[in-house]
């Protein structure tokens, strides 16, 4: 017993906790000198070698312009207005809106224009059905599928369709990046280094997900009919899912990215990545498993991070080790924003000393949303059926 007791008081100690502590800077500075820093060197070498210059277009074909805009008030007209001062000479807009705020409304402010066609859509569908609904009004040229919230110029329209007509692709898809007007807010740095950044990049044109704003012929259109409707799973994977399995692949350019809307409210973040997070976790596919036995491991994790906090008066060993969990998390994100500054940065991006304070919080939030998923999960789907529309009110 006594010897149970002097292991326990040898482990739970400050010399094995500043040993922790010590081993989790050393990992992860050995992660970004051995792995970040060369794949880093790797990925630019790589971009440079493939990139692609935008040249001017000899061939105009029609652009249908498809927005499923559910509950966007805030951002369709911007959208909208982005494509009215496009230079880009045959365009077609179809908006298939609806929600309980104003979206419908500034859509049918756009309904007597010629090149506009507006559809009503219903509660309870959600977005893939909502796009099923535009493509049945499409019977020539290409098929841009957008969402409400991207800022469309002809540079962008010029490059894709130039990669469709010049390098032979069916389907193309960029990248994306927040508003200009928006990108010095610490949470929309926070939620785009790490939606964007990946310490272990693969360089591939083909990606596996029609992203926020996307290209498609004809050819693909017919082949496929319609995509899978009311499926609990990511909308960009579930239809990058069908168009690979006809055998198509989506050529994604890095060249370029798109403006788009990103929460600048903590309240509208956690509502936004509850969604995310579980869309890839509902995904069936063939790492459906993998993925939730890390999201097991990651919902454990963050449950002691927490219950540590409460043990800080019982037993501070239990809470330092909570600490060091988090502190972790910390230099996992700190990673990132190196990765970003070093190889990724397109558009400037400062850090500010406040940043790295109020990343603290953002983390605790990331924390909080693991629990809540793991609860959704288990016991109230509802919840996520109802941020996704698939729920008729």
């Amino acid at each position: 017993m006594n010897f149970i007791e002097t292991f326990l008081n040898s482990i739970f100690s400050l010399n094995f906790i500043f040993l922790l502590l010590l081993i989790t800077i050393i990992y992860h500075l050995l992660l970004f000198i051995c792995r970040d820093f060369k794949n880093g060197k790797n990925l630019k070498k790589q971009r440079e070698t493939q990139k692609i210059e935008i040249k001017e277009l000899k061939k105009y074909p029609l652009i249908n312009i498809i927005i499923p805009a559910w509950n966007k008030e805030k951002t369709l007209l911007s959208c909208i207005q982005s494509i009215k001062t496009l230079k880009y000479p045959h365009i077609r807009v179809i908006i298939s809106a609806g929600g309980s705020d104003k979206t419908i409304q500034i859509a049918n402010s756009f309904k007597s224009e010629k090149n506009f066609v507006i559809l009503y859509q219903r509660s309870g569908g959600g977005k893939i059905k909502a796009i099923n609904e535009c493509l049945e009004h499409v019977s020539e040229g290409l098929i841009s599928i957008i969402d409400a919230d991207i800022i469309l110029t002809d540079k962008i329209l010029n490059l894709m369709i130039q990669a469709i007509n010049m390098q032979d692709q069916n389907i193309v898809t960029t990248n994306v990046r927040p508003y200009d007007s928006i990108r010095h807010i610490d949470l929309v740095k926070y939620i785009h280094i790490n939606r964007t950044v990946s310490l272990k990049p693969n360089f591939k044109r083909n990606t596996i997900l029609i992203g926020q704003t996307s290209i498609l012929t004809q050819e693909v259109i017919k082949s496929i009919k319609r995509f899978p409707e009311g499926v609990f799973a990511d909308d960009g994977l579930l239809m990058g899912a069908c168009l690979i399995s006809k055998g198509y692949k989506i050529f994604k350019l890095h060249e370029i990215s798109v403006e788009m809307e990103y929460p600048i409210k903590l309240r509208d973040y956690i509502r936004q990545n509850l969604r995310w997070i579980e869309n890839t976790l509902f995904m069936k596919n063939s790492h459906y498993l993998s993925k939730r036995i890390k999201f097991f491991c990651l919902f454990l994790v963050s449950l002691y991070i927490f219950i540590s906090f409460i043990l800080l008066p019982i037993n501070i060993y239990l809470f330092l080790i909570g600490v060091i969990f988090f502190f972790s998390f910390y230099l996992k994100r700190f990673r990132k924003i190196v990765f970003y500054k070093l190889f990724l940065e397109e558009h400037s991006i400062k850090f500010r000393y406040t940043f790295f304070i109020k990343m603290i919080g953002f983390i605790l939030i990331d924390l909080i949303m693991n629990l809540i998923v793991a609860f959704e999960i288990m016991f109230y789907k509802k919840a996520y059926k109802k941020r996704k529309n698939l729920i008729k009110n």
